[in-house]
């Protein structure tokens, strides 16, 4: 079970500051290198810090429940700068910020919780993400041998408030 590949661990999560919110949203209004590198210790302490340590808090519950998701902080944080290389949107940071616990603790494994912050609307998914052919061939199969068993599971997910 991947864990959190630091000298010391990170504290436990207490939620994130109120700051946290707010700097995505001044960056949304800001997003430009001046302005991040003047405020990179905000987003250290309200956004990334806590996000590292809420996957380090979540990673040994989920073990907990039998759910072997991990997080290393190299692997599972999506970095907050953005890939502007072939794209028409020249905004060099994300508004938001995101991390992913997995089997092997990076972001493209299969079976993985993601969590999401943003201002607009945060959200944790889980599921697998572009999973490879036969995996996916075999979670296909599985739905049509017993589409009862998937309608009881999307029914569970629409009362609990989870899908749509």
């Amino acid at each position: 079970m991947p864990s959190l590949a630091e000298p010391f661990p990170p504290p436990p999560f207490i939620g994130f500051p109120p700051d946290a919110l707010a700097f995505l949203r001044e960056l949304s209004a800001n997003n430009e290198r001046a302005w991040f590198n003047a405020n990179k210790a905000r987003y250290e302490t309200a956004v990334r810090d806590p996000l590292i340590s809420l996957a380090a808090t979540l990673a040994p519950r989920l073990a907990k429940a039998k759910l072997p998701l991990g997080a290393d902080p190299k692997k599972s944080m999506f970095r907050i700068h953005r890939d502007v290389r072939f794209s028409k949107d020249k905004s060099p940071y994300k508004t938001h910020a995101g991390a992913v616990l997995s089997r092997n603790g990076e972001k493209m494994a299969p079976g993985s919780l993601y969590v999401h912050i943003d201002p607009a609307g945060s959200m944790v998914v889980a599921g697998f993400y572009m999973p490879e052919p036969p995996v996916l061939a075999k979670l296909r199969r599985a739905v049509v041998e017993d589409p009862n068993a998937w309608a009881k599971v999307e029914a569970a997910l629409r009362r609990a408030g989870l899908a749509a």
